[in-house]
């Protein structure tokens, strides 16, 4: 399928098939599609915690009563995190990263370039603007993750009626460098009447103008 193929038939699942699990092989394709998310400046504020059934129990008291029927009954979820602070020594790590992956072979002078940009960049945001910032980061993650599982054939739910402080709680992020932003659900439909419903999005070109 094309890309316009694959987005008109994904949805946001509403019943999972809970006898059906994602494979291994396909849910590490989706978290590498995740790892390759754009995002500004290359920063990757961002963190993903990963949840099976085994596991799901450590984060459902953060899940609001109208989302546990899916999330109970998904193979697999991840909280998406986004950093509410973003050190100096941050910051080095994904410059090493890029030289270690050849970002700067040939042109080794940029490097110091990029790196004190990527900086003042992110100075520019304080406080809870950075975590704003940080999180419109994880948001482009969503939409990446959720293109990815329609690749794989595999169902997906994005999620934001949960408790993000609950989470941030229940996952030790309280007080840290991160905190909880979105939850995404992935499985198998089960008779789920909104796959069978006419996707409906407005018109191009109500959508778009020209200049």
């Amino acid at each position: 399928m094309n890309a316009i193929e694959i987005l008109k038939s994904r949805y946001a699942c509403k019943h999972y098939d809970s006898s059906r699990d994602v494979s291994d092989e396909a849910f590490s394709r989706i978290l590498e599609a995740g790892r390759l998310t754009p995002s500004a400046m290359n920063v990757q504020p961002w963190h993903i915690y990963v949840f099976d059934r085994a596991s799901k129990d450590k984060i459902r008291p953060a899940i609001l009563d109208f989302n546990l029927e899916r999330f109970d009954g998904c193979s697999k979820a991840v909280l998406i995190s986004s950093r509410s602070e973003v050190s100096d020594a941050y910051l080095s790590e994904v410059t090493a990263r890029e030289e270690e992956d050849g970002r700067y072979a040939g042109a080794p002078e940029i490097k110091g370039t990029v790196h004190n940009a990527r900086k003042a960049y992110v100075a520019k945001f304080k406080g809870e603007k950075l975590t704003e910032w940080t999180g419109k980061q994880a948001y482009i993650m969503l939409g990446t993750l959720l293109y990815a599982a329609a690749c794989e054939q595999v169902d997906a739910t994005p999620v934001e009626g949960f408790d993000p402080a609950k989470a941030d709680e229940l996952l030790g992020l309280a007080g840290s460098k991160e905190t909880a932003q979105l939850v995404v659900l992935f499985g198998y439909r089960k008779n789920d009447g909104n796959a069978d419903r006419p996707k409906s999005r407005l018109p191009l070109d109500r959508i778009v103008t020209k200049i």
